[in-house]
């Protein structure tokens, strides 16, 4: 290979490092710690009480207290148990079944906090506790993978309002602010289980694969043609 064509390959490596790099950034910059295993299974069918409920996040969830939850709620919509533990790798979600749990549908709700970028991530999935039933495992990978949690907007206090008292020469304004509505700090509710709706942001994190993958096929395509261009062409006579 000629210098020249050296130079060329030299930055072609170069610039095929970095949309690597640039690529694997952007893409965890959109992870949240979405379920990727979850016991007893979506939909699941169980003719034993379960003992405990778990999940497997995508990625580490955050350690501190408050950031992640997970709870049991009965087809009545009473919650059934909320004592949850995070384990030592803070990969898994686990919340022990009190005993005695009666025949019925079971929502479980989760609540988690990435560690790497602090997102916010919500959603639920069933199971049905009924010994009548036939058993089914139901999907350890959940269709409803959650929706991002939008931070609270913070209230604003509106301008204050004056008003004139009438009949006199001299009108004595009055000042009355208007207090604001109270506001509600509280995540909003996850989407229902089952619904298969796609969680924001993936759209974009696989628009970013796709294009982390056109831009290696474009940098190979350049280095090759690099390395073409730099080898000595033959002379006929």
């Amino acid at each position: 290979m000629s210098r020249l064509g050296s130079k060329w390959a030299a930055r072609a490596g170069l610039l095929l490092g970095a949309a690597l790099i640039a690529s694997s950034i952007a893409v965890s910059a959109f992870a949240h710690a979405r379920p990727v295993s979850v016991s007893p299974g979506d939909g699941a069918v169980l003719t034993t009480a379960p003992s405990q409920v778990s999940m497997d996040p995508s990625e580490e969830v955050s350690r501190k207290p408050g950031d992640n939850s997970l709870t049991l709620i009965s087809s009545a919509g009473a919650p059934v148990a909320s004592a949850f533990t995070v384990s030592s790798t803070y990969l898994r979600l686990s919340l022990p079944v009190p005993a005695g749990l009666v025949v019925g549908k079971y929502t479980v709700r989760w609540l988690t906090t990435s560690a790497a970028d602090g997102d916010a991530a919500t959603g639920t999935w069933t199971f049905t506790y009924d010994p009548s039933k036939a058993p089914s495992a139901g999907n350890t990978d959940p269709v409803d993978h959650g929706s991002d949690v939008q931070p609270a907007a913070t209230p604003t206090t509106p301008a204050a309002t004056t008003t004139a008292t009438p009949g006199t020469a001299t009108a004595a304004a009055t000042s009355t602010a208007t207090a604001p509505a109270a506001v509600t700090a509280a995540r909003p509710a996850p989407p229902a289980s089952g619904t298969g709706v796609t969680p924001p942001g993936t759209g974009l994190a696989i628009w970013l694969r796709l294009s982390g993958g056109l831009v290696l096929l474009a940098s190979l395509a350049f280095l090759y043609a690099s390395r073409r261009s730099g080898q000595p062409r033959s002379h006929r006579r």
